[in-house]
């Protein structure tokens, strides 16, 4: 499992700034990229057309918003055999995440040298 560091975003970004370039476009692309990191093509169970992985309306509770809502709704109901599959899947969106966040760590790197 990738280890997420925000920290090191963090902290590159303060050098940046105080180095006083100009942020690359590249940049924010990659940081509006992390949040597309967070979908999944298939979908929720049950409901395909909602691809977000960490947030969505419930199943059973209108527009109300669940979190993790695969992962969550799965245990609620006692499917455990769904709830270990959602949480795989939960993982790997995870992980692809923390790569998008270092990849715009690295960019920045990049950028300010």
């Amino acid at each position: 499992m990738h280890k997420v560091d925000g920290d090191s975003y963090r902290e590159e970004s303060a050098r940046f700034v105080e180095s006083g370039k100009r942020l690359p476009p590249e940049i924010n692309g990659k940081l509006l990229q992390t949040e597309c990191s967070l979908t999944h093509p298939d979908g929720l169970p049950e409901r395909s057309w909602f691809k977000h992985q960490i947030y969505a309306p419930g199943f059973y509770t209108g527009y109300s918003v669940k979190t993790m809502p695969a992962v969550r709704e799965a245990i609620e109901r006692k499917k455990w055999k769904d709830a270990d599959q959602q949480i795989v899947r939960l993982a790997s969106v995870l992980e692809a995440y923390a790569f998008a966040i270092d990849a715009a760590t690295n960019e920045l790197t990049s950028a300010r040298r």
